[in-house]
């Protein structure tokens, strides 16, 4: 089951790509390149795995709520479903680690109506959709070269997306409606390279410096084209097949490179900035029936920078950790950018967002993360401007105990 937030920046090869940062730190500015935690699935920068001391197991839930404009035409949709599920493992506690996951990469969901005359025929309109999700399964693993951490991550990249094209004529002039279905099957190769180095400022102050580089290997498809003429005769629809095919094709790709860095305070305060390039100019439509759903199809290259921050008052041995608002963790963070969308302007792009982490069963058992995110895409445009706003709410549980550890005698 899938959150699906219907918006025409969806139509597009790739469909609304989710951020890649799904765990707790999603709600402290989607940092990752200089993010550290032992219970937090980093996935965005593999060297991160080398802090797992438990094994932790993750599974969290979204709702997605908001709607697209453009002229003065408008459309909201909401949705709820499950988003990711990872299980982090210590190879050696605090040393090495090992990460598997499943996440939904991206989704597709848009309707759109166009109203044209033909020459011969007369008013008619074209009914645009499209649906269908991308997903991605992970390894990874991260290790600890006392103060420098690597990692890599190897992704398996699959999922079927559908794009309808129908032209349809009053049912005054008894002509058939027109229907084509350009559905494209994709499976990929992911690579994720991560490296973060920690630097001992003071007794009371630490500095993470980090960065990660993450591209397609490969990215191909097939995609199967069928057009048909349909009938209604007497309330029967028949339908009669006028073209027929399947072809391989090589997908677009793209590629994401991440700097960072984060400061922690007396173990219990983390202030993070990461700015990071999002690269498609590989990135060409092989949809010549929907290429007029946005101004221009191809996407362009993007960038972003995130702000967070992160609070543990437990990790104070000075405040008193019975107190339960005293043992939560509070996140808060920002992101701004430019969008891959071909919006107006250069800065395009914003989302703020916050979320807080309940102890469960105690400390080291099980944790409960609430958070949520507001984004608006495509603003200071004209009248006919694309733009998008949503909120989306999202909830994460997080089991963490010693299983699967090797255990020690003496």
């Amino acid at each position: 089951m899938n959150a699906q937030f219907r918006t025409l920046t969806s139509a597009s090869d790739l469909g609304r790509l989710n951020s890649g940062v799904f765990s707790q730190n999603r709600f402290a500015g989607q940092l990752s390149a200089a993010y550290v935690g032992n219970l937090t699935t980093n996935s965005q920068n593999p060297a991160s795995y080398a802090d797992a001391s438990l094994t932790s197991i993750e599974i969290g839930a979204n709702s997605i709520s908001g709607g697209y404009h453009i002229g003065d035409s408008s459309m909201k949709s909401s949705g709820v479903g499950i988003n990711h599920f990872a299980m982090q493992f210590p190879l050696t506690a605090g040393k090495s680690g090992l990460c598997l996951g499943f996440v939904r990469n991206s989704n597709t969901n848009y309707g759109l109506r166009q109203t044209g005359n033909d020459p011969i025929f007369g008013h008619f309109y074209n009914q645009l959709t499209g649906s269908g999700n991308s997903y991605r399964a992970f390894a990874g693993t991260g290790f600890r070269f006392k103060n420098l951490k690597l990692g890599a991550n190897l992704g398996i990249s699959f999922g079927q997306v559908e794009h309808s094209n129908d032209k349809v004529f009053p049912d005054s002039t008894q002509l058939p409606r027109i229907v084509t279905r350009n559905a494209v099957s994709e499976f990929g190769l992911q690579l994720t390279l991560g490296a973060q180095y920690e630097l001992e400022v003071s007794k009371n102050r630490q500095l993470i410096f980090g960065g990660y580089y993450s591209t397609a290997i490969s990215r191909s498809g097939t995609n199967e084209l069928k057009k048909q003429n349909v009938f209604d005769r007497s309330g029967i629809l028949e339908y009669i097949t006028v073209k027929d095919s399947s072809a391989s094709i090589d997908l677009p790709r793209y590629s994401i490179l991440g700097l960072g860095m984060s400061v922690i305070q007396n173990k219990t305060t983390l202030l993070g900035a990461e700015f990071n390039l999002e690269n498609f100019s590989g990135f060409r439509s092989v949809q010549s029936d929907s290429s007029s759903i946005l101004t221009g199809q191809n996407l362009q290259n993007a960038w972003h920078l995130h702000l967070g921050a992160e609070f543990k008052p437990f990790m104070n041995r000075e405040v008193d950790s019975r107190k339960y608002f005293n043992r939560l963790t509070y996140r808060v963070g920002a992101v701004i950018g430019k969008s891959e969308q071909n919006f107006a302007g250069t800065l395009n792009d914003i989302k703020v967002m916050g979320g807080v982490t309940l102890p469960v069963l105690g400390r080291n058992i099980g944790f409960i993360s609430f958070g949520a995110e507001y984004g608006i895409r495509g603003f200071g445009g004209g009248s006919n401007q694309l733009s998008e706003n949503y909120l989306s709410i999202h909830m994460i549980l997080t089991f963490a105990d010693k299983w699967f550890m090797r255990q020690k005698f003496d």
